[in-house]
């Protein structure tokens, strides 16, 4: 209103001989109210760019948790690769389309307020822009439904080309078959390239229309204007009008990224729900109880690892753990082991039965989970340190010796998956864990299996053993270092999937059953020659081989049997991770290597046209002023000429022909850099010696392949488009301010060096 304003008092302030401080007052508002308004819109833009960085960790968090409870069920249709897509690419999604939030109220409001001004100028002629609105919105309207379809499409072959990565990532030492699974991945992503190359061509024709909205409003509603109303159509008029529209500029202008970022929220967040929506393992599966006379008891209970599956995992489990005690898990390989700890857990599906836990529990799995941490934050995992307590757990875990050799002692990081240290290292740093975690109940999945014979030794005399460090603590070990079971309290022997005895190990030996069996089998085929070395262990053989002899001979010792018969058998383990919206801090090479990538040529001609498109703007509001001056457009008999509409329609065609060249060539070309790079990326991966992945995580990796790649794909053409479009806006401006008022150069050149500096401070 500022502008109408000053528009009035030039045109009739002298006429009307209003003071001169009016027109002071009414220039020196002008900036005044720009800053107002820029600061207005800063603060937003940092409210709602804070407000969407905490939905997106708030999301990220929820993303993380569920992959935490997520049912077995649920997990078949999720890869950790889609997961990771859905953290990096979805929520941050999610996260851009709070920049522009703001617009779908500012759109209503500045539409109501500028028709409304606009009417109170130019009578029913607004009715000639409003129909254009309609049209446009109609028309965006449409656009939006091909890019929401064509978004799904691309997300989809996102995930399943990051879930291909992260496989590829992971089983790396492929023997010459990174040929084959390149081609594969190059083949999804030439594929989701062709559908952003969709989505660039309708993005293109809704910014021809979006950017076009300001002018076709101006122009059908001067020509409305001009054929029903008998007056002149003078140049206050003009000018009011023009300033009018460009109130509606802004908004029009955004209008396509307001509808790409609510299309793409839209779609992210029905992706993250479908997610957040699968079922969880059911709480139920283990109840804790605060006070019981066992500390682990389970009552009749039958589980499964799929409930839609027939097969039943466990089967009518009884068990009765009470306080402090020892209880030895064995049982031949998949006799159901590790199932029935998993079920204690609550990760298995319960049938029927009911589970009960009394106190806190700490598991130590087969396969040790070690962070990419130093030694002592894998060993505290948050909680205080306490030296004293820490130095014992070290030295009854046997770490004390490998600490020295370590470089950094207990402050060295290990690499991911414990990469620099050896499997018994891990497994012992897991144990230590545990064991300064101070559980109530301990789960130990054959912790001892990934250690020699004289460290396993140390860790059962010194932890989990009766005299060890946990004597106190209830102990469930699955293990198949038989010569340990005596030592025990109590044994449960599993067979496909139920248990078949329990009971000391004195009882099981003389009930000559299935425990009797396995305990002679292993000692009988146990070709550890490590244990050799070690004379208490190989006492403890001894003993007791000729102990279940004795209970089960039958004329013929068992040891003349098994090298008459030749039984020879292995023991098998299980195995079972905003381009900136301006160029600060980025480096000159980079921004070439993008131009590079995108096709230097191709990028010149998107500029150029892009230069014709605003110099055609700026000509433009010339063109206004030269029309509304011209003395024989102001004589009444001209007006029915064709001059104006030919002009118009010349000057219309030429300007949509350079924005619409502008926007395909510079977004096609933006996907076709989105999509060298990532190849270029690929085969460096690849190529890559097994060293770098030894000393890189796969996270690392695969964050460069989804959330960055995503940038690439989804918001560097964004950004481009308004960098573009501001950069080239303000050299029109410039460019017009300088012709009509020279004067302007000597109030831009210092306001110019201030800005470059403010923009280049860190």
């Amino acid at each position: 209103m500022n502008r109408i304003g000053l528009i009035d008092y030039i045109e009739n302030g002298k006429t009307r001989g209003d003071p001169s401080w009016h027109g002071y007052a009414l220039a020196f508002a002008m900036p005044l109210l720009g800053e107002v308004d820029s600061l207005f819109y800063t603060n937003s833009m940092h409210v709602l760019m804070s407000l969407g960085l905490q939905v997106k960790s708030a999301l990220i968090g929820a993303i993380y948790e569920k992959s935490l409870t997520m049912s077995n069920k649920a997990k078949k249709n999720y890869t950790i690769g889609e997961i990771v897509n859905l953290m990096s690419v979805d929520c941050l999604r999610i996260q851009d389309a709070f920049m522009f939030s703001y617009n779908i109220m500012l759109f209503p409001v500045a539409m109501v307020v500028g028709i409304f001004e606009l009417w109170a100028v130019m009578d029913t002629s607004t009715l000639a822009s409003i129909i254009v609105i309609i049209i446009i919105g109609l028309i965006n309207a449409v656009f939006g439904k091909l890019q929401e379809y064509y978004q799904q499409r691309a997300l989809f072959l996102k995930g399943k080309r990051i879930k291909l990565l992260n496989e590829v990532l992971n089983g790396i030492k492929m023997y010459a078959w990174e040929t084959v699974f390149t081609d594969k991945i190059i083949k999804i992503r030439i594929g989701e390239m062709r559908l952003l190359s969709r989505i660039a061509v309708v993005t293109a024709f809704s910014i021809l229309f979006s950017i076009h909205s300001p002018f076709l409003m101006h122009y059908f509603l001067i020509l409305a204007y001009i054929l029903t109303s008998a007056q002149f159509f003078d140049p206050q008029k003009a000018f009011v009008t023009l300033s009018l529209v460009n109130i509606l500029r802004y908004p029009l202008t955004v209008l396509p990224f307001v509808i790409t970022g609510v299309i793409q929220a839209y779609v992210s967040i029905g992706r993250i729900q479908d997610y957040l929506w699968k079922e969880d393992l059911d709480t139920d599966n283990t109840v804790f109880v605060e006070s019981s006379e066992y500390a682990v008891k389970v009552n009749n209970a039958s589980f499964t690892w799929d409930p839609e599956s027939p097969i039943i995992t466990l089967k009518d489990i009884n068990l009765r753990i009470p306080d402090g005690q020892l209880i030895a898990v064995v049982g031949q390989v998949g006799a159901g082991k590790s199932s029935l700890i998993s079920a204690i857990l609550g990760e298995m599906e319960k049938i029927r039965g009911r589970v009960e836990i009394k106190g806190s529990i700490a598991y130590v799995p087969q396969e040790a989970w070690i962070q990419n941490l130093t030694v002592r934050d894998n060993i505290l995992y948050g909680k205080p340190y306490i030296e004293k307590k820490y130095q014992k757990v070290l030295d009854a875990c046997a770490l004390t010796a490998d600490l020295k050799i370590l470089s950094g002692g207990d402050m060295t990081e290990i690499g991911e998956k414990g990469i620099n240290i050896s499997g018994g290292q891990k497994q012992r740093v897991s144990l230590a864990r545990a064991v300064y975690n101070n559980a109530d109940i301990y789960l130990l999945d054959d912790p001892l299996s990934a250690v020699d014979s004289h460290v396993g030794k140390h860790l059962f005399k010194n932890v989990i053993g009766p005299d060890g460090m946990l004597r106190k603590k209830t102990r469930i070990l699955v293990t198949h270092g038989v010569h340990w079971i005596p030592k025990s309290d109590y044994v449960v022997v599993m067979e496909n999937g139920k248990i078949s005895e329990s009971g000391t190990y004195q009882e099981l030996l003389l009930r000559k059953g299935s425990f009797a069996e396995f305990v002679k089998t292993y000692l009988l085929e146990d070709d550890d020659t490590s244990d050799e070395s070690d004379p208490e262990i190989k006492e403890m053989k001894e003993t007791m081989l000729e102990q279940v002899e004795q209970i089960t001979s039958d004329g013929m010792s068992d040891t003349e049997r098994f090298h008459r018969e030749s039984v020879s058998t292995q023991r098998r383990k299980r195995y079972s991770f905003i381009f900136l919206l301006v160029f600060k801090h980025i480096k000159f090479s980079v921004i070439c290597a993008y131009v590079k990538a995108m096709g230097v040529l191709a990028t010149l001609i998107s500029l150029l046209f892009m230069t014709g498109f605003q110099g055609l703007n700026v000509y433009g509001n010339f063109w206004l002023t030269f029309w509304t001056e011209d003395e024989i457009l102001r004589n009444p008999s001209f007006r029915n000429t064709t001059e104006f509409y030919d002009t118009n329609t010349y000057y219309l065609v030429v300007w949509s022909i350079c924005l619409t060249l502008f926007a395909l060539i510079a977004l096609l070309r933006i996907v076709q850099a989105s999509g060298s790079l990532h190849s270029s990326m690929l085969n460096c991966i690849i190529r890559s010696p097994m060293s770098f992945f030894d000393t890189t995580p796969v996270g690392r990796m695969m964050n460069r392949f989804s959330s960055d790649i995503d940038i690439l794909d989804d918001r560097m053409p964004r950004v481009f488009r308004l960098w573009a479009a501001m950069f080239f806006t303000l050299i029109g401006i410039l460019v017009v301010i300088s012709v009509s008022t020279p004067e302007f150069l000597i109030a831009i050149i210092p306001v110019g060096i201030l800005y470059v500096i403010i923009l280049v401070q860190p």
